[in-house]
């Protein structure tokens, strides 16, 4: 007859737990870097993110000028287009030691991330520069010096989501990367 109790099991040896947090430590900045890389290839490249084709004069070139004046959106759930490659390198990833957590998403301008990730009503003021040209602008955010301000208007965006399609895309593949993970020292 043979007996087992809890404190005589391995799992709860530091050998063991140390080789589990390493192979964790790992195996979240790995999943980590394979989501950032879906969700930054989930959103295309428009205009002034190309490169500009090589052929003067050409059809390729007449779609990159065209995309620089019109600056077109992406339809309504699917991923945001990134005109200047701002958005697409703004995604980034890191593992959260304290809560053994893999953090990946847009950091520097949070409201603009989650106003395309969730859609949503922001307040906007338009604005008239020196030379006649007018632009949008959030509401809260500073006007030049040689600018003013026209009218305020709210300007509604439609979900374009990035982050969560990413995700759903690598998760199949997450329980695959962490299979055979933790070694025997």
């Amino acid at each position: 007859m043979v007996t087992f109790k809890m404190k005589d099991m391995f799992f709860d040896r530091k050998a063991v737990m140390s080789a589990v947090e390493k192979a964790g430590k790992q195996y979240l900045s790995k999943a980590g870097g394979y989501t950032r890389k879906t969700a930054r290839g989930s959103i295309k490249r428009k205009g002034l993110a190309r490169k500009q084709p090589g052929k003067v004069g050409g059809k390729a070139e007449a779609k990159w000028l065209r995309e620089i004046n019109d600056q077109p959106t992406s339809p309504p759930g699917t991923p945001p287009f990134t005109h200047t490659g701002f958005l697409r390198d703004d995604i980034l990833y890191g593992y959260d030691a304290a809560a053994q957590s893999a953090v990946i998403g847009p950091w520097r301008k949070p409201w603009l991330n989650a106003l395309h990730e969730y859609g949503g009503t922001v307040p906007m003021i338009v604005v008239r520069g020196a030379r006649g040209m007018t632009w949008l602008q959030r509401a809260n955010s500073r006007v030049r010096r040689y600018a003013k301000v026209v009218k305020a208007v709210s300007v509604t965006y439609p979900a374009r989501p990035f982050m969560r399609p990413a995700l759903a895309a690598v998760r199949p593949r997450l329980a695959k990367m962490w299979q055979d993970s933790v070694k025997a020292t």
